[in-house]
């Protein structure tokens, strides 16, 4: 399913985002911006509501996923065992409440905690899995069950439909760089340049470290919040390195930490320049002295510790992120068509302009 995600999806839309990111380059609308100018402002607002809500509904299984990945190490009954389900809620509201503040800083700071994520927290992570599982693969312990061709290709079903439309909206994101256009140098240059390189270690990563997951760890056994520190932690054990799952951990969780930073930040900025053209309530519009949307992010805090007490009364912290995510989807699949469609637009109105 990554495969035909990456083909059928994530190349399309990279494509897309880099040529409506060098047409449109002047403010932080970002999705907002591109679907206006394709499909007018009604259009624009519809589109970047269902970015943002889609964010915010997210929120929560975002910040389950990175606490259970880093307890899983030494404290995995405090995410499975629904006894702890209102200190893991409080846990979460406050690791939302720390990331949303951290966000009040100045963009030049705030970028510094998504260069350390991308580097400790996914890349070099996914490396050491991917060499545990040649490690498997060479001494003869691998997991991973081949029998011919026909393994390799999906059954579809309804079931495995809903799976497929959960990994297409796994890979998106790449839009989320058009939050912050202002902030960056010749963005008509530098923003497809960027994303072709996102594009190409998204895939990478995504496709390996999913199969070295399956090498090392049996399918059956696969933890759907933690994969990752799960297969890692194995290597390690065998290795002899057991000492060092909480490190990586860490590192794992430092990179989820980043990725939600950057959740959280980007759509508030695109709901704040559409609340400055005066599409949504003056009160979005807020920015502190270093250019931050402080009271979409506030107004953020609000909605997630609503959405969150989703956790003190669905059965398992997995319900709870199982029903978040399949809410998320529908909503990402709607604002991509729109996206598409104005994309496609724009080709025929306006040919001659620069991409």
């Amino acid at each position: 399913f990554y495969v035909i995600a990456a083909i059928t999806f994530l190349v399309p839309t990279a494509l897309i985002c880099a040529e409506l990111s060098s047409m449109i380059t002047k403010n932080n609308g970002g999705v907002f911006s591109w679907v206006k100018a394709g499909l007018g402002e009604k259009a624009g607002v519809l589109a970047m509501w269902l970015e943002w809500f889609n964010n915010v509904i997210s929120f929560p299984s975002s910040v389950t996923a990175l606490i259970a990945t880093v307890a899983y190490v030494g404290f995995r009954g405090f995410a499975e065992n629904t006894h702890t389900s209102f200190m893991f809620w409080l846990v979460m509201v406050a690791t939302f409440i720390a990331i949303s503040i951290f966000n009040f800083l100045p963009m030049k700071r705030v970028v510094i905690l998504n260069v350390i994520g991308a580097i400790f927290g996914m890349i070099v992570p996914g490396i050491l899995l991917i060499s545990g599982a040649i490690y498997f693969v060479v001494t003869g312990q691998s997991n991973l069950e081949f029998h011919g061709f026909s393994d390799v290709l999906p059954v579809f079903s309804l079931a495995t439909y809903a799976l497929l439309v959960k990994t297409l909206s796994s890979y998106s994101g790449i839009q989320s760089v058009a939050f912050h256009m202002t902030n960056i140098e010749h963005p008509e240059k530098n923003i497809p340049k960027s994303i072709l390189i996102a594009t190409v270690i998204i895939v990478s990563l995504t496709i390996l470290a999913t199969l070295s997951l399956m090498v090392v760890v049996p399918v059956k056994d696969v933890n759907v919040l933690n994969g990752l520190v799960q297969g890692i932690s194995k290597v390690l054990d065998i290795i002899g390195l057991g000492d060092m799952k909480f490190i990586v951990a860490i590192m794992v969780g430092i990179g989820m930490l980043a990725a939600l930073s950057t959740w959280v930040l980007g759509p508030a900025r695109g709901m704040q320049t559409a609340a400055e053209q005066e599409f949504f309530p003056k009160i979005m519009a807020g920015k502190n002295k270093s250019g931050m949307p402080v009271n979409m992010l506030v107004i953020q805090i609000a909605i997630v510790i609503v959405l969150s007490s989703l956790f003190l009364i669905m059965p398992s912290v997995y319900a709870a992120f199982a029903l978040l995510v399949a809410i998320t989807s529908q909503f990402t699949v709607i604002m991509w068509i729109m996206i598409f469609v104005s994309a496609i637009r724009l080709r025929f109105s306006k040919p001659d302009a620069h991409r």
